[in-house]
């Protein structure tokens, strides 16, 4: 049986999230689970506070930026969470998901002008790729500026792990953690974001 669940709740603002922080954009329904009478969760606390579910993905997410070198304790107040769309794309799956994805772009454009991220995460190749698509460029490029590095592989594994960096934010593309995500994956994926992760460091 499915387990059905919420989309991940988001992080309370702060002025670290607000104004050159961590964004990680997900797809729905991989927050906590459903139970009968529950009402929806809502956006609270710090990415880290033991006491909120935020589903299984975030904490593995965080567990990979941790392993690449990023305290993710220290710099908790400046994650917060993007869930986009806010409802399963219907009738298309993987690639189709994209041109639907670029249609309902505006949440995801205008949650990047509030918070202004330095960092941009998709949690899914897809979103990743819908934010590379030429019809969101002329958006991304006034939230962002222009392509600084082309997107590159960060592992040489079956799934897809591609960084880029533009003029305001460098931006990843990982996979949603999963049965796929290995651990000899997650090595590699680790060795590929450590990199990027220390020179963020030696900027800060």
């Amino acid at each position: 049986m499915k387990i059905e669940r919420w989309n991940t709740p988001g992080t309370a603002d702060t002025p670290e999230n607000t104004d050159g922080g961590i964004l990680i954009v997900m797809p729905p329904g991989w927050g906590p689970e459903k139970h009968e009478g529950e009402k929806e969760p809502k956006a609270r606390g710090l990415i880290v506070s033991a006491q909120i579910d935020r589903g299984p993905v975030i904490p593995e997410c965080l567990r990979w930026l941790e392993r690449s070198g990023l305290d993710v304790r220290e710099t908790a107040k400046a994650f917060s969470v993007l869930v986009w769309p806010s409802e399963p794309i219907r009738n298309a799956h993987g690639p189709q998901t994209v041109p639907k994805l670029v249609e309902n772009r505006a949440m995801f454009i205008d949650e990047c002008r509030r918070r202004r991220p330095r960092i941009l995460i998709f949690l899914s190749c897809y979103l990743y790729d819908a934010f590379r698509d030429a019809g969101m460029a002329d958006d991304v490029r006034e939230v962002f500026g222009h392509e600084l590095e082309k997107s590159h592989r960060l592992t040489s594994t079956r799934l897809r792990a591609e960084a880029m960096r533009v003029e305001k934010a460098i931006v990843l593309g990982l996979p949603l953690p999963s049965r796929n995500t290995t651990p000899a994956f997650v090595d590699a994926l680790v060795k590929g974001l450590s990199p990027i992760v220390n020179g963020l460091r030696r900027k800060a």
